[in-house]
């Protein structure tokens, strides 16, 4: 590949062709929205005097290595991704191999917090019933495994790990016989992405059995499934940057060209996989039992009950655990004390 740049372009290529705009525009916006949303998050946080839970925590971890990759689509846009390889800097490969070293492990972070913070909020509304508790640990574990082995295979794919972007250096390449790179790039990208996939299936159907025993309209069980599966918006992205990986040739010598696609779709799958990671709370589509709320019930203890009146179900609090100083001795009154005696949390 670094070879073959010298070689003259191919017959026709208008070399002017500059899809850097794209990606900076594409990089920057999806960026701020993420920012955003997670500022939003902790101000409606501290404005209902709420403390900040495992998934508000999981979701802020993700904006670090979020920004990291942005950080390294910018360094190598300047390098000349984003042009053809024959029109970019003589050190544009170069560029281009260091910045998706870098960008592999933000990508894996950001999504493993994501991850890791969609199911510390399932855990937060449904822990109640034991049936989730398991699936939640397996998926879990299986998201901090695929981290792990990603982030293992980043670094190992060549050894010396540097190899991987100085081979490619228009100076003084490392030699040949001085790194060996056993993983195939492409086998790979597969490798990451497909597992992507699958979890963020598994996650979103996990909770649409237990909201679907809400005592509601059809309507509205329907609305509230929507709140949780905003998250099937990232799922179409990773199938899309899939896609991308697929057509894609390692091979192809124009490098800085044709992997604006991957680049950008998996930057646009960090970015939205942190802004569709916030709660129903912030965006207040969720439902209100206004004489729950002082007692503590959380999703899972509407759920259970069989007696909650359906015209009480028009609004909703996300209720998180009480602070040891707001606890009250209030009780639910009447048929629900009888319902829900083993589910009640206390304030």
């Amino acid at each position: 590949m670094a070879a073959d740049r010298f070689l003259p372009p191919p017959p026709g290529m208008d070399l002017t062709q500059d899809k850097r705009p794209l990606i900076i525009a594409v990089s920057v916006t999806t960026w701020v929205l993420a920012l955003t949303m997670v500022l939003c998050r902790i101000l409606g946080r501290r404005m209902r005097g709420l403390r900040l839970w495992l998934d508000d925590w999981f979701i802020i971890a993700a904006l670090p290595p979020s920004s990291g990759h942005v950080l390294a689509i910018a360094t190598y846009v300047r390098r000349g991704l984003g042009k053809h390889v024959w029109s970019a800097k003589p050190d544009g490969v170069y560029a281009w191999a260091l910045g998706l070293f870098v960008a592999e492990i933000c990508y894996t972070l950001t999504l493993v917090a994501v991850k890791l913070s969609i199911l510390s909020f399932y855990w937060r509304s449904f822990s109640v019933r034991d049936s989730v508790k398991l699936p939640i640990f397996m998926l879990a574990f299986i998201v901090c495994i695929w981290g792990i082995a990603v982030l293992l295979v980043t670094f190992l794919q060549c050894m010396p790990t540097r190899a991987v972007w100085e081979r490619f250096d228009p100076v003084s390449p490392t030699s040949p016989y001085d790194y060996s790179c056993p993983v195939d790039p492409s086998k790979f990208f597969y490798g990451n992405a497909v597992p992507t996939i699958v979890t963020d299936f598994v996650m979103l159907a996990l909770p649409v059995p237990y909201i679907w025993r809400l005592q509601l309209p059809h309507m509205q069980k329907f609305g509230l499934a929507c709140v949780f599966l905003v998250g099937v918006f990232v799922t179409i992205i990773s199938i899309v940057r899939l896609y991308y990986l697929l057509l894609l040739d390692l091979n192809d010598p124009d490098i800085t060209w044709n992997f604006v696609p991957v680049g950008v779709w998996s930057i646009v799958e960090g970015n939205i996989a942190v802004v569709c990671g916030w709660d129903p709370e912030t965006a207040h589509a969720s439902i209100d039992f206004d004489y729950l709320v002082d007692n503590g019930v959380t999703l899972d203890q509407a759920i259970v009950s069989d007696r909650l009146p359906t015209q009480r179900l028009l609004q909703m609090h996300w209720i998180y655990p009480p602070k040891p100083e707001e606890r009250s001795k209030s009780r639910i009154e009447g048929a629900l004390r009888q319902s829900m005696t083993d589910y009640i949390a206390y304030k």
